[in-house]
Order: structure tokens, then C-alpha cells, then sequence
């Protein structure tokens, strides 16, 4: 036959879907974790008659309900009619599945949470795409927040909030004398890694900073002469009537973005326009290496196993607290933050420059109530600042006290560790300031800790493996019929792979090899690699990886060509005409994407340097 057949049979095998079927990951991993076989037939009979729902939404529930069973100690009675478990059978006051190994945990045994958990949540964090009515009640939800924020049910605390603008200031003195001429003398203005408003690809960052070099007059604007360097920030760049005109109503303003998360609805992010995004990550790289230092890694940025740390050594002698505020962004007000940043100048430019004032979501345009949305470079920063300033101050006012109450509190975001003794002081301080404890993943009184995705028990780590798969593009859960999961692109097929070197190094053997041997059908005949490899294959800890080159797929990162226009393609390339910006300057984006190829990889990346 001629070798365009065979070449042609390759390709079609390459790009075949994957088709994972719940019933059998459910077996698989029931063997694994050496459940009982009547555990392991409820859940395939009621995942038969309910589909994947059952696995994503209702089975977490019965997790939640096991923490908050070791947390009081005891079984919790679950027979109210807005108990979430009323869709399980129950026997007393408690539902009757796994009721041994619940029992168990609340006596202390790491293994039977470990199992109850691993079986419950592991399909939980599965990247589904949301369908128009979870959209829709996203943007409701949004928008109530907003409205709540606008109206609160509960006053805000202005009293205690200008104790928290004095802590700040105790704590944080040379903010008062920092601006963001300050901060762009020092930190280059660069892009985030999603996309920004009116566009909806990832450029090139470097293309753009010729604009603010090399473009410094009136036709792109500056902000004021201490940013002579940064001209261009500040105000948008001029297009011809026929084009997309940023000075309308969009200088300011962000797109509300609604993307898939898990089994509880989509995640809300925020696109930025793409001239103050630039200055946002600016002041996001100067903020998070600022609070670093000066809390002495109290608020915490970039390394996590602190707060892991902490939750476990908690777990064992319970002196502190792990909470989690709930929609945390999203409530921190605008007037809040301004109120307790007023004297510092940073903010106070930040506030009036970077900050976007009105967010454009599907139903319309709205004035933006909350300080930042997620996806914008000021969030995160002020975020963990507020919560630990606020922390701070509900624990004591005392000025000579607070130094050393900051030393036993710590920050990631809007995960939070804290003295058990303060417990009550810091949620009522917390709430004073508009921001919510969410009781259900906070922790006092039991054995269990958990904090920035560490899960213990008594010291013993019981985190369960989570199958997310995101960026997979899984089509919405009612399309997923008879409980199986189609994965149809690359990004789906490297997830996959890189999921079952967790489920390796948990020791749920069984499952991951079901899923190579998916893999395997795909992409062929799978070579052994180390944990760390670049390239797709079987990983196995108790085997030596060969020292020698292999052919393998690897994720590559390509450019595909797009039909969308965005506005501020071409703009680096027109800079160098003596005419300025012209009227073509808008011109066809590429977008950027991950493949898998076949290629040479080396002995040393595949053996990661020689580590096995």
C-alpha cells in the first residue's frame, strides 16, 4: 500500500478521543483504596441511575460531612430537612454509607479519612464546561455580592476599620513614603498569564515596551513627568472612528469572565484592559516581595508549604486555627481598602491609575463596588495585606501587643493561620471589615488541618488526588451520557498523563494504569521516565529509568493563526513609522497553544539529571 495510507492511519490514531467510563475509574480505584464490596456496589448502582452528578456534586457532600464530624467528635445529626444529606439513607441520626470508616476517622485513623476522602473528592475538582443557566446563576450570584456590598445587611465598622488603617501603618511605615514612580523604577511592567480585555489572545510582552520607550508624546499621553519613563500608562491609545475607540467608556473598565472550575459552578475572572494590566502586575511584583520581607514570610506569595507546615504541626497539638474566608475577592470593598490605605501614596495612585472602575458582564455595564476582581494585579496583594492587617487588629489594638500578635498570624491569600485563642475575636474582626468565615473549612477543635491544598489528620497527610483535567475542554455533564468522560485535545491527553504520576506517588497503582493504557492507544508504545521528564510516559518509582535518549511526545508550545482583531496588535511595528500609529495598525493575532509532538528527548531530561 502506498505510505500516504500509513502516514494518514497515524495521524487519525494521534488525534482519536480518549474515553474515560466513571463505572470503571470508580472499580479501579475502589481496588486501590481496598474498599468494601458493598461501598464499592452502592456507588456504581446510584452513579448508573444518576450519571456523573453523583460523583461530582453529591458524594463531596459526604466528605464535608465526615470533617465536620471530626471536628465535633462525634456523629452530627443530619436528619434535618436542609441537611445537604438527605439524599443518602440513613441509619439513627447519620447516614448508613461508610459508616465504619466514618466511625474510624472520628476515633483518629488517618486511613479510613484517607478513603472516605480519596473516593468522595476525587472526581469533585473536574473541569466540566458550565452550561448557559450556571453561567447565568454565576452572574446572578456576582451581581447579589455587589448589591450586598452597595447595601450591606450588617454595618461596616468604620471605628474598627480605622484601627485597622492605624495598624497598617504601624506595621507597614514605609508604604507611606513609597509611590508608583517608586515601584516602575523597579519592577518592569509586564502582562499576566490569561488574556486582558477586547481581545482575546496572548501577545508577545516585549513588542510593547517599545511603546513606552519610544513613543513618549501626545498621541499615546503620560501620566505625570515623575513617570517619564512609563509614558503611555495611563491613557489609551487613539484609533480612527472606524476601529475599536478605547477612549468610550472602556479606559477603566474590565470584562467579567465566567470559566470552568469544578462540581460547584464556574470561577469568576476578571480580563483587564491591557494598559493598566501592564502597571497592575507591576505593582503585584512589588507588593508580594514588600509584604514577603517586611512580615517576616507571614504573608506568604510564592511558597506554600509554610501554611503546610503549619497545618500539620496544628493537626497534632490543635494550637492554631486554619480558616478560609469565603468569596474573599469579592467582598473586599473598595471603600474599605481606600479608607485604611488613604495615607499611603502608592495606593492612592494605584487606586486612581490601575484600578478598574466599572466591570462589563453579559447583562450590561455596572460601577464596580469590590476593591478588585480576580484576574486584576491588585487583588491578590491587597487581599492577603487586608486580611492580615484586619487579623492583626481584631486580636489587639495594643500597639506594643500587635508586633507580637503579627508574628503568630499568617497569610496566603484568603487561607489564614492563627492562634486557637483568637479565634472568636479574629471572625468577629473580619466581619467588621465585610469579609466572611467559611465555617465549613474551618478548623479548631478536632485533629484535622487543612491549608493551601495540605490535608492532615493527627500529623499524617491525608490530601486526596483529585482528578481536575482543566484546560481539557470536557464538554458540559449532561452531555457526558452513560458516565463517561470524552478528552479530545492535547491538553487533555498531558493532563491525564501528569495525573497519573500522582496517582502514583499516592500508591493508587491500579487507576493510573488504566489510564495508560488510554494513553497508550493514543500516542502508542509509552517509555519509562521520571517523576520530573518532559516527555509523556509510565512513571514508576520502584524501576531505575534507564540513562539513554528515547522517543517520546512532549507538549510544545505552537502559534495559530486567528480571525479575531484585537487592538493592540501592531502597534510596535507602526512606532517605527514617522507617521505614528496609521490606520492599519490593527492587524490579524496569533494565538498560542500546546501540541504534542514525537521527538529526541535526552537521558538527561528524562532522567532528571540523573535522579531516578
Amino acid at each position: 500500500m502506498p505510505q500516504d495510507y500509513y502516514f494518514s492511519k497515524v495521524v487519525a490514531k494521534r488525534h482519536k478521543r480518549l474515553i474515560l467510563h466513571f463505572n470503571t475509574i470508580i472499580a479501579k480505584l475502589s481496588k486501590d483504596l481496598q474498599l468494601d464490596l458493598q461501598t464499592k456496589q452502592y456507588v456504581l448502582r446510584r452513579l448508573h441511575h444518576e450519571g456523573p452528578a453523583f460523583v461530582t456534586k453529591i458524594l463531596p457532600k459526604f466528605s464535608k460531612y465526615a470533617l465536620t464530624c471530626i471536628e465535633h467528635g462525634e456523629l452530627v445529626d443530619c436528619r434535618g430537612k436542609s441537611s445537604p444529606l438527605t439524599c443518602f439513607e440513613l441509619k439513627g441520626k447519620a447516614p448508613r454509607f461508610m459508616r465504619g470508616y466514618l466511625e474510624e476517622a472520628i476515633a483518629g485513623n488517618p486511613a479510613s479519612l484517607f478513603c472516605i476522602r480519596q473516593l468522595c473528592d476525587y472526581a469533585y475538582k473536574l473541569c466540566y464546561k458550565q452550561s448557559p443557566a450556571e453561567k447565568r446563576d454565576a452572574e446572578l450570584k456576582y451581581l447579589s455580592i455587589e448589591a450586598e456590598i452597595e447595601s450591606p445587611k450588617t454595618p461596616l465598622d468604620w471605628k474598627f476599620i480605622d484601627e485597622c488603617r492605624k495598624t497598617f501603618e504601624r506595621l507597614f511605615p514605609e508604604l507611606m513614603q513609597t509611590d508608583l514612580s517608586h515601584v516602575f523604577s523597579n519592577n518592569r511592567p509586564r502582562s499576566g498569564p490569561g488574556a486582558f480585555a477586547y481581545s482575546n489572545v496572548i501577545l508577545k510582552r516585549d513588542e510593547y515596551m517599545e511603546i513606552w520607550k519610544k513613543k513618549p508624546d501626545s498621541k499615546i499621553g503620560t501620566a505625570c513627568k515623575s513617570m517619564e519613563p512609563h509614558q503611555g500608562f495611563f491613557k489609551p491609545y487613539q484609533t480612527s472612528d472606524t476601529k475599536v475607540n478605547l477612549l468610550k467608556g472602556t479606559l477603566r473598565t474590565c470584562e467579567v469572565r465566567f470559566v470552568p472550575k469544578d462540581s460547584r459552578g464556574p470561577r469568576t475572572i476578571s480580563k483587564e484592559p491591557y494598559h493598566t494590566l501592564l502597571g497592575q502586575m507591576a505593582f503585584n511584583d512589588y507588593m508580594a516581595g514588600y509584604l514577603e520581607r517586611k512580615s517576616d514570610k507571614r504573608i506568604i506569595f510564592s511558597d506554600q508549604t509554610i501554611h503546610r507546615g503549619l497545618a500539620k504541626e496544628a493537626s497534632n497539638r490543635r494550637n492554631r486555627v486554619t480558616a478560609d474566608l469565603k468569596e474573599a475577592s469579592d467582598r473586599m470593598t473598595f471603600s474599605v481598602v481606600s479608607h485604611i490605605t488613604q495615607n499611603a501614596p502608592l495606593y492612592r495612585e494605584a487606586n486612581k491609575r490601575l484600578r478598574s472602575t466599572h466591570v462589563k458582564l453579559p447583562s450590561g455595564t455596572f460601577r464596580l463596588q469590590k476593591y478588585a476582581n480576580m484576574g486584576s494585579g491588585l487583588c491578590f496583594p491587597t487581599l492577603a495585606l487586608i486580611v492580615y492587617v484586619t487579623t492583626v487588629t481584631a486580636i489587639s489594638t495594643n500597639a506594643s501587643f500587635q508586633r507580637k500578635a503579627a508574628k503568630e498570624v499568617y497569610v496566603y491569600g484568603d487561607d489564614l493561620i492563627y492562634d486557637s485563642r483568637y479565634h472568636a475575636q479574629v471572625v468577629h474582626g473580619l466581619e467588621r471589615v465585610g469579609l466572611k468565615v467559611n465555617l465549613d473549612k474551618t478548623f479548631i477543635h478536632g485533629h484535622f488541618r487543612e491549608s493551601c491544598g495540605g490535608d492532615y489528620l493527627a500529623g499524617v497527610d491525608v490530601t486526596p488526588v483529585r482528578l481536575r483535567l482543566s484546560n481539557a475542554s470536557i464538554p458540559m455533564i449532561s452531555e457526558c451520557r452513560n458516565g463517561v468522560v470524552p478528552i479530545s485535545d492535547d491538553m487533555g491527553t498531558l493532563a491525564l498523563e501528569k495525573h497519573c504520576r500522582e496517582l502514583i506517588d499516592q500508591g493508587l497503582e491500579t487507576l493510573a494504569h488504566y489510564y495508560y493504557r488510554l494513553i497508550a492507544s493514543k500516542l502508542g508504545s509509552l517509555p519509562l521516565v521520571s517523576r520530573t521528564s518532559p516527555a509523556l510516559g509510565v512513571y514508576n518509582p520502584y524501576k531505575v529509568v534507564v540513562c539513554k535518549d528515547v522517543t517520546a511526545f512532549t507538549p510544545e508550545v505552537v502559534k495559530v493563526r486567528s480571525d479575531v482583531v484585537c487592538p493592540y496588535k501592531g502597534i510596535a511595528a507602526s512606532i517605527k513609522s514617522p507617521d505614528g500609529l496609521g490606520d492599519d495598525w490593527c492587524l490579524t493575532t496569533l494565538r498560542r497553544k500546546f501540541v504534542l509532538k514525537r521527538r529526541l528527548v535526552s537521558s538527561a531530561a528524562n532522567c532528571a539529571y540523573g535522579l531516578t
